[in-house]
């Protein structure tokens, strides 16, 4: 009928844009424990070993490939993907332990496809713009009917200067 909260949480990290990750920490006796999610970029790249059949091991960069590698077969089927970790001690995000991924469908509304029919029929050039992993964003914006050629990252964005940014915004 419920959850019995069986850790005293200490802190917290919200999520952030920039971040694109968020974090608790918690205590229970003596024993003091930081919970990660978030982006799995963000989560993996912050991941030095990972927990696997009980145990826990060094994360490798072959490792850290096929995991990434699995998390874009996801993200190119339109599923929003995270990346869980935790670690023991202080409360620091880095040196985390790599728990798994989460793969979850955030389906676009029935009526986005044909709001945007109608707002193509009137001639408005219609963009994405989101926080999402770029490939996610491309795979949900090809279901629900657009014609998608280019795709910008916000860091990518950041860099272009005004002029390349007129040009990127004209393509589909």
């Amino acid at each position: 009928t419920g959850t019995t909260k069986t850790y005293e949480e200490l802190d917290e990290k919200v999520f952030t844009s920039d971040r694109k990750m968020m974090s608790t920490y918690h205590q229970k006796g003596a024993t003091k424990i930081l919970y990660a999610k978030g982006a799995f970029e963000e989560i993996i790249k912050k991941s030095s070993h990972i927990a696997k059949n009980g145990e826990i091991h060094r994360l490798d960069s072959a490792e850290k490939n096929l995991i990434t590698k699995q998390a874009l077969k996801y993200s190119a089927k339109a599923l929003r993907v995270l990346g869980l970790a935790y670690r023991t001690g202080e409360f620091k995000e880095e040196q985390l332990i790599f728990v798994g991924l989460v793969a979850m469908i955030d389906p676009p509304r029935k009526t986005v496809a044909m709001s945007l029919k109608i707002a193509r029929e009137a001639g408005i050039k219609v963009k994405i713009i989101t926080g999402d992993n770029a490939i996610t964003a491309k795979a949900i914006g090809e279901k629900i009917g657009m014609q998608i050629t280019s795709v910008a990252t916000g860091d990518e964005l950041d860099k272009l200067n005004d002029e390349d940014l007129l040009k990127l915004i004209r393509k589909p």
